[in-house]
C-alpha cells in the first residue's frame, strides 16, 4: 500500500497535481470476551473508535449438557451394576416378606463373619379388653421397633455366636400411648429393656370410647443360624 502511494505521488508531481494523501489501512481489532461476564453494552464501550471490531463469543453448554455433567458428578452409581445383595432395597424387602409370612425376623451377618440369627414371635397376649389389640401392638413392634431388637441380638451374637433362648416383653400402654412398666426378661433382656420406655402405640380406649390403659405380653424366640 505504501509503495503504490509513493508511485502515485511521483506521478502527480510530474503532472503538477497535489500528491494524494496516504491513507492508513483499516485496523481490525479482535476482542474475545466471555459472554457470561460482559454484556453487549460493555462490548460496545470496549471497542475503539474508527476501528472494525470482530467479537468472538465462546459457545456456552446447553441446559441439557450442564444437567448431564452435574448428574455425572453427583449421581449414584448405576443401580443395575450393583450386586443384588448391595442394592438398597434388598435387605428391607426380604425382611418385609419374612414378617408377613411367618412373623419372624432374620438377622444378617453384621455381628461377625458367618453369624446370623432369627427373632420369631411365638406368643402375644392382651391382658385388658380395649380397642388396642395384641395384633396391633405386634404390628407396630415389627414395623418400628424390631430394628432395636436386632441390634441388641447382633451385639450379643458377636460375643456368643451360639446364644439362643426366649425373650418375654411385658409393658403397659398408657392413655397417651406410652409404654410404661416395661420389662424384658430372657436373652438380651437388659439391652432391650433400655429401649422399651421410648416405645409408642395407638391410644387404647374402652368400648365406650373412653381413654384407658392396656397391658400386653409378647413371647419371642431368638435363634442363631
Amino acid at each position: 500500500m505504501i509503495r503504490w502511494t509513493a508511485i502515485l505521488a511521483i506521478a502527480a508531481c510530474n503532472r503538477g497535481e497535489p500528491a494524494p494523501v496516504a491513507v492508513a489501512p483499516p485496523v481490525v481489532v479482535v476482542v474475545a470476551i466471555d459472554a457470561a461476564l460482559a454484556p453487549d453494552a460493555a462490548l460496545d464501550a470496549a471497542s475503539p473508535p474508527d476501528a472494525a471490531v470482530a467479537v468472538t463469543r465462546p459457545r456456552r453448554p446447553t441446559l441439557e449438557q450442564e444437567a448431564a455433567a452435574m448428574a455425572d458428578q453427583l449421581g449414584p452409581p448405576d443401580r443395575d451394576a450393583l450386586p443384588s445383595g448391595r442394592r438398597p432395597e434388598a435387605d428391607l424387602g426380604q425382611q418385609i416378606s419374612e414378617v408377613r409370612g411367618s412373623g419372624s425376623i432374620a438377622i444378617g451377618g453384621g455381628a461377625g463373619p458367618g453369624i446370623s440369627g432369627r427373632i420369631s414371635v411365638v406368643g402375644k397376649r392382651a391382658l385388658d379388653d380395649t380397642t388396642l389389640t395384641a395384633d396391633a401392638v405386634l404390628t407396630k413392634l415389627q414395623a418400628t421397633y424390631m430394628a432395636g431388637l436386632r441390634r441388641c441380638y447382633k451385639a450379643a451374637l458377636a460375643t456368643d455366636p451360639t446364644l439362643r433362648g426366649k425373650l418375654v416383653l411385658a409393658f403397659t400402654v398408657t392413655e397417651a400411648g406410652r409404654a410404661v412398666d416395661a420389662k424384658a426378661t430372657g436373652v438380651t433382656g437388659a439391652c432391650i429393656g433400655e429401649l422399651m420406655p421410648s416405645w409408642r402405640f395407638p391410644r387404647p380406649k374402652t368400648k365406650d370410647g373412653e381413654a384407658t390403659t392396656a397391658r400386653f405380653e409378647l413371647d419371642l424366640s431368638l435363634t442363631p443360624e
